[in-house]
């Protein structure tokens, strides 16, 4: 279970522009002595809403490139 969450992790961390994403993932954040990992942040943290906005807004793009055809 720990597995797919972090994949969808990567995805959100994806869509809002992290770079080097997997270095990103261990990143602690505000949130007490140790602080919060980003990829809870973004699943269930102060993330979290405008990530899946993000990923939802990503998804929305089209998946090919279409080319003009002569006539």
């Amino acid at each position: 279970m720990r597995e797919l969450m972090r994949s969808v992790a990567k995805g959100r961390l994806k869509a809002l522009g992290a770079d080097r994403i997997n270095r990103r993932m261990s990143v602690t954040g505000p949130g007490g002595p140790g602080g919060v990992k980003n990829w809870r942040r973004v699943l269930t943290g102060d993330l979290a809403k405008r990530a899946e906005g993000a990923q939802k807004l990503e998804g929305i793009k089209a998946k090919r490139k279409l080319r003009r055809v002569n006539q």
